[in-house]
């Protein structure tokens, strides 16, 4: 039984992590981008073209160590102008080097999409291009929001300026969302993405769970009943992790 489970734990693992590449934005620097300042309480930034269906699972910015509260955000496009939210993040500390952000995964069909960060703080929190003015990127479009305030769900009302580009970029594998169905899952998971806990809910008897990163190492065994179904993620690093149960049952949480 043990090596059934490591077989299916190895191909969720597999299809999940080893998805071909699809994403978008500025993933590295270079002398184009400099170090520019950014105005707190402003959610801003610049659309990408994703070529095929894919699924986002984390929005990242490449960092200045400012120490300032981010939040990012996708939305989709209606005619070169940012249109629906597809998805926010919760909030991190810009540190330095790439800070990366995750989402529940969400598949999304090809086209352009926008994405945007705001901060909570003044500062060069990340560079700037100032350099290429008649490229797509180089539109910006943005929105004044208190930080902490909703997402708005719909951008089609924000202000706009040319000339810039940001660190800014999606993780993206290609194809669509595609998780194996080991066996139908009797609980849920919530909430997801978590920070502190998960919640098991639907339990019908004391059962016993378990916690694997995406390498397969068991991190947490717990047993849980319908008085006692929070398992503590708190000394989780940021990233995907799966929850197993029984002889092959399987799900994907957050912990952001």
């Amino acid at each position: 039984m043990k090596k059934i489970f490591t077989f299916i734990l190895l191909l969720f693992i597999t299809l999940t992590v080893f998805s071909q590449d699809c994403n978008i934005g500025n993933e590295t620097t270079n002398p184009d981008f400099t170090a520019g300042n950014f105005t707190e309480n402003y959610l801003l930034g610049v659309n990408f073209t994703l070529p095929q269906v894919g699924v986002v699972h984390s929005l990242n910015i490449i960092g200045n160590g400012t120490g300032a509260n981010f939040q990012m955000a996708l939305y989709d496009d209606n005619g070169g102008i940012p249109n629906n939210l597809v998805t926010s993040t919760g909030i991190g500390t810009v540190g330095s080097g790439v800070i990366s952000l995750p989402v529940s995964p969400e598949q999304i069909p090809a086209g352009d999409y926008w994405i945007m960060a705001i901060y909570d703080d003044n500062g060069s929190s990340t560079n700037q291009s100032n350099v290429d003015l008649t490229a797509t990127t180089s539109i910006v479009y943005y929105t004044s929001l208190v930080f902490g305030s909703p997402i708005p769900a719909n951008a089609s009302s924000f202000a706009t300026y040319a000339g810039q580009d940001f660190l800014y970029f999606a993780v993206i594998s290609c194809g669509p969302l595609s998780v194996p169905s080991f066996e139908e899952n009797s609980f849920s998971i919530s909430p997801n993405p978590a920070s502190e806990y998960i919640v098991v809910a639907n339990l019908k008897e004391i059962s016993k769970f378990e916690i694997y990163d995406l390498t397969g190492k068991k991190l947490i065994e717990k047993e849980l009943s319908t008085s006692n179904n929070q398992i503590d993620i708190s000394r989780l690093a940021k990233g995907t992790y799966l929850l197993k149960y029984g002889a092959n049952s399987i799900s994907k949480f957050v912990k952001n």
